[in-house]
């Protein structure tokens, strides 16, 4: 058996919608402009591209949403202003 480091997806298969995650921005004319790397279960994985951005609001709260490419896959990276990133693997339509 050759072990390695997991994937993104085995990774996200095993998590609870709801776990953090941390998420590196890049930070220009505002913090937290855009995502560069998300780090999840010790593990780093580079956004290859920000495919998607946009802010929502929910109720009395503000998101930030961003759908990224990340190892082949389209991820949506989502945050409340001044709380946890959240991450989901986006499903087909």
């Amino acid at each position: 058996m050759v072990s390695g480091k997991p994937t993104l997806s085995q990774i996200l298969k095993l998590r609870q919608a709801d776990d953090p995650v941390e998420v590196i921005c890049y930070s220009g004319y505002r913090a937290d402009e855009s995502p560069r790397e998300i780090l999840i279960e010790g593990e780093r994985f580079r956004v290859e591209e920000v495919i998607e951005r946009r802010r929502e609001r929910r109720g009395r709260r503000i998101y930030d949403v961003f759908f990224c490419r990340s190892e082949g896959l389209i991820v949506c990276l989502e945050r409340p202003e001044g709380g946890s990133w959240k991450i989901k693997i986006k499903e087909s339509q």
